[in-house]
């Protein structure tokens, strides 16, 4: 479970995949009808995101080696404590 920047983007490109009948993924982009834009939802928070990945970390710290998982561990919490100082939700 890396973590980096792009687990924020997750949840955009996961709100942007449409499946048909068939089961043919589609990925929209924007400007095509239907694309999101999650990240202007105002209940959208930066820190839930950052929440979910230290929970997801605790459930896989078993499969990870102790310096990845301290690893990981302190850099969340150090994204969290940055975010919450600078008033990012």
């Amino acid at each position: 479970m890396p973590v980096s920047p792009c687990m924020f983007m997750y949840d955009l490109t996961s709100a942007n995949i449409q499946v048909d009948a068939n089961g043919k993924a589609t990925f929209l982009r924007p400007g095509d009808p239907g694309w999101v834009n999650i990240h202007d939802d105002p209940n959208y928070s930066y820190r839930t995101v950052i929440a979910n990945h230290q929970a997801n970390l605790e459930l896989s710290k078993t499969e990870i080696s102790p310096e990845q998982y301290q690893r990981m561990k302190v850099l969340l919490a150090h994204m969290d404590r940055v975010f919450g100082d600078h008033g990012i939700a």
